[in-house]
């Protein structure tokens, strides 16, 4: 049943950002309420999104007395300091020892701030004119994200980040789609990844089918040149093609049932689970992200459930009319619902089963898909996997520590985030609880470090504010 992921981006994102219309500029400190109130200012739309931060990397900071959330074990180092000198933290030191650089910017922990590595949400659609709403992933601590079609536009968005041009999370990125039509023969797949490997992506996608020869020389292809092959299952080929031929990402659980459990049969999961353990492939569940199309499905009252919410006044317009207008799910047959409910249910079970036996889980979302708000819906995620049986420990190692396990093994061996330790990239949350005992407390954090760059809770609502600003030009 191709019924869900079926969707040409690009084209939807040049209809519907061609239009245009006008919106209320009244203050998003007023509509937003308490939680993001702390420390608003009120700022023309590029006095944050344009501006870069003062150098590529701050000096060096210090932060004291906080206690340390360390994962994937899942316990707090109490009463530390963190020192980060550059992009790197340099050294973890008990909050007694001063021994850190004269001079350095402190932010005080006070015994009552934890320290969380930065968040990743490994599945999103930079579309519809990203760096006008990148910000958003930083205020609700997302440091890096994996985009996951790509093009030129996105490998300048990337390098502008990293250049501090931009204010942003490290972008890994694919490249296009590399699938039928455009990938057919052993040949042309191999051409595919020298191409978009000389560009300068980072990964390759399928998001269609595929011959089986083409995806054995996409395999082969990208492992030469170090690129993983994710996304999709090719439907046309059996699922153990994918598993045993190399896949090394599959971006969503219901891909599991198009290939394998058409008949949601829970029998079928411990098999497939240990299979997949043993082979090493990984899995970004989008638990969260389904639960949406369930809403949605044949019925507008889900669309404007999700546009309820305070988080609408940061949508930029043209996300709002693509879900509003472009909506997939708006226009599927209502009797297939029950259907759809069903493969949900099924998928919770199926993550449950796969983490138990060991298949490693990245949070991701699918943003901005209706109605994914970017960075918010990261939180929906990390709740979702919670609710399907994940310890919030296991849930929180998806967001941290496995995204740069991740990429260390399969797309660049030198990088080093997803956790609070000696040269790691200084990547980092403050946050005023212990996100091991109130995973909520995410959702409102003290201040962010990005590539060691500190942005307080005032700069990061200044971003909150900017991006709310952009919707009165109506785009």
């Amino acid at each position: 049943m191709h019924l869900i992921r079926d969707i040409v981006f690009r084209s939807l994102c040049a209809k519907m950002a061609a239009r245009a219309n006008g919106a209320d500029r009244r203050s998003v400190a007023q509509r937003l309420g308490a939680s993001w109130a702390v420390g608003l200012l009120v700022l023309s739309p590029a006095s944050s999104l344009g501006q870069a931060p003062s150098g590529c990397t701050d000096s060096a900071t210090v932060f004291t007395g906080v206690h340390v959330v360390r994962l994937p074990e899942g316990i707090l180092a109490r009463d530390r300091n963190v020192v980060v000198e550059g992009d790197r933290i340099t050294r973890v030191l008990r909050s007694d020892d001063r021994s850190f650089p004269a001079g350095a910017r402190i932010v005080g922990g006070e015994g009552e701030r934890f320290l969380l590595p930065g968040l990743t949400d490994a599945h999103v659609h930079l579309s519809f004119e990203p760096e006008r709403w990148m910000g958003l992933f930083l205020a609700n601590g997302v440091t890096t994200v994996f985009n996951q079609r790509g093009g030129p536009e996105h490998l300048e968005l990337r390098e502008r980040i990293r250049a501090c041009a931009l204010p942003g999370p490290d972008i890994y990125t694919a490249g296009p789609y590399t699938n039928e039509p455009g990938v057919r023969t052993a040949e042309e797949a191999r051409t595919a990844v020298e191409r978009q490997r000389a560009a300068g992506y980072d990964f390759v996608k399928i998001h269609g089918p595929l011959r089986e020869e083409a995806f054995r020389a996409l395999v082969a292809a990208g492992e030469r040149w170090e690129m993983p092959v994710t996304g999709h299952v090719p439907r046309n080929l059996p699922l153990e093609t994918a598993l045993d031929g190399g896949q090394r990402l599959i971006a969503h659980a219901e891909e599991l049932i198009y290939t394998h459990f058409q008949n949601l049969d829970e029998t079928r999961i411990p098999p497939l689970a240990a299979r997949m353990s043993s082979v090493g492939v990984w899995l970004i569940p989008t638990l969260s992200t389904f639960a949406n199309i369930v809403t949605q499905w044949g019925d507008e009252a889900g669309l404007e459930a999700g546009l309820a919410g305070a988080n609408r006044e940061l949508l930029p317009p043209a996300i709002e009319r693509y879900w509003r207008e472009a909506n997939p799910y708006l226009s599927r047959d209502p009797s297939d619902a029950a259907r759809i409910r069903a493969m949900h249910e099924f998928q919770i079970t199926l993550v449950r089963a796969l983490q138990t036996q060991g298949v490693p889980i990245l949070t991701g979302t699918d943003t901005p898909l209706p109605v994914l708000y970017p960075g918010f819906s990261l939180h929906d995620e990390i709740e979702a996997l919670i609710d399907a049986g994940l310890t919030v420990t296991e849930a929180l190692s998806a967001a941290t520590v496995h995204p740069g396990r991740f990429v260390r093994e399969h797309l660049d061996t030198s990088a080093r985030f997803g956790r609070i330790a000696e040269d790691y990239r200084a990547d980092i949350v403050l946050l005023r609880g212990d996100p091991l005992t109130d995973p909520s407390v995410l959702r409102t954090p003290e201040g962010l470090m990005v590539r060691g760059i500190w942005y307080d809770r005032a700069r990061l609502s200044e971003m909150v504010e900017a991006v709310g600003a952009l919707r009165g030009d109506g785009r």
